[in-house]
């Protein structure tokens, strides 16, 4: 089964996912010449929300469900060209998105199902090779159901090393991506200031006498529908295996709460994973720590594929 789907392209680590995310996270967060939010002008496209699917409980939409709405956004956006064409590839080291919960959610996704949109800009552009992506997701032009930042590293697959920008592909990000796109047909009357854009941020794995005090608390296998087009393990779905866990260690920790606090999920994607692989997952405090494996029983616990954090803002 292994070499069938190998035969087929469906298994193709990325070996330089570590090295990159350790020499050009720092470019991508704090390097950058950021664009104002209020000054930009979005690249924006009708989506829809499955009832379903991708809501958690009645309150807000899930966490890897945003995540999937606006990947599909910036793959169809053009911004880094049009799949599967690109010229060079990208890959995402981090992936923070905040859900903001509505009190009659429910009900407003079925009544405004028809006028919910994705938007994407250009949030900042590292010295490196590194671009920052905004996002968010709304529903009739004045309500905000999540927003993101993803980070990217464009790297060259010939040399598996990462392409920096020329000063003319970096002006391209800030000057011209940050401001294409079609203008809403009406402004959006969204308090960005109240609504702000996540802060990408480093995870570190924690000591090992903090980190494995109990067996995984979670432990799934990978399979061929969690493998993307660009042949590796779909983001979204690590990101709801991180979720899951989290989930299981502390139920309070999603939104669930009479408060209806907003929740932020940061992933850090450190190594990668393989189709027939497992994913082990461990707990503590407020994070996740997801190792992989080819035993279902076992697990080394060296390079983790991932580190998660979730937290809740009371104060919103």
């Amino acid at each position: 089964y292994r070499e069938m789907m190998q035969q087929l392209g469906l298994c193709c680590p990325h070996p330089i996912i570590s090295t990159i995310t350790r020499r050009y996270f720092d470019d991508a967060v704090t390097n950058t010449c950021r664009s104002t939010i209020s000054k930009l002008r979005y690249s924006t496209f009708p989506t829809s929300l499955r009832i379903s699917s991708d809501l958690d409980g009645k309150y807000l939409v899930r966490h890897a469900a945003a995540l999937r709405i606006m990947d599909h956004t910036l793959h169809i956006s053009g911004i880094i060209g049009k799949a599967p064409n690109y010229t060079h590839n990208w890959l995402c080291i981090t992936n923070v998105v905040t859900v903001f919960p509505r009190e009659h959610f429910l009900q407003e996704s079925f009544l405004y199902c028809d006028d919910i949109r994705s938007l994407i800009w250009v949030a900042s552009v590292g010295t490196g090779s590194s671009v920052t992506f905004g996002h968010a997701i709304t529903m009739k032009d004045s309500i905000c159901l999540a927003t993101a930042s993803r980070v990217f590293v464009r790297y060259d697959p010939k040399t598996n090393k990462a392409a920096p920008f020329t000063e003319e592909e970096r002006g391209i990000f800030v000057q011209n991506h940050s401001r294409l796109g079609r203008t809403p047909d009406k402004c959006l009357s969204i308090d960005f200031e109240k609504y702000i854009l996540p802060e990408a941020k480093r995870l570190e794995a924690a000591p090992l006498q903090n980190q494995f005090r109990e067996q995984s608390i979670l432990t799934v296998r990978i399979g061929p529908q969690h493998v993307n087009f660009a042949n590796h393990v779909d983001h979204a779905f690590l990101l709801e295996t991180a979720s899951h866990a989290l989930f299981l260690r502390d139920t309070m920790i999603h939104a669930k709460n009479e408060g209806l606090a907003p929740t932020t999920l940061v992933v850090n994607y450190k190594s990668s994973a393989e189709l027939n692989q497992y994913l082990h997952c461990f707990t503590y405090d407020n994070k996740a720590i997801i190792y992989s494996s080819v035993d279902e029983r076992n697990c080394s616990k060296k390079d983790p594929v991932l580190v998660a954090e979730i937290s809740s803002d009371n104060a919103f």
